[in-house]
């Protein structure tokens, strides 16, 4: 999946945590090297992101957003992009 269309789906706030983990699982096995950062390891990103989800209920959906209190605005969540990476990296 490309940038643009990752982050609007990362932004959408359905992926829940067990879909995620799904998507991850399905591309364990492929080869080469991670499509956000050429120079790591498909491998070692999978690794990554398992990590990042760890401890967490598959049931649970990530919210897409946080509110900035300094600047009374909301902003992409980290969740939102950790979904985002995983969603080019492991999305068909």
């Amino acid at each position: 999946m490309n940038k643009r269309q990752a982050k609007a789906k990362s932004l959408e706030g359905k992926l829940s945590i067990g879909d995620l983990r799904a998507m991850i699982d399905a591309s364990a096995s492929r080869g080469g090297s991670s499509s956000v950062n050429k120079d790591i390891p498909h491998q070692r990103a999978i690794e990554v992101y398992r990590g990042a989800f760890e401890g967490r209920d598959d049931s649970e959906v990530p919210k897409p957003f946080i509110r900035d209190i300094y600047r009374n605005v909301d902003r992409p969540s980290r969740d939102s992009l950790i979904i985002c990476n995983i969603l080019r990296d492991c999305a068909d």
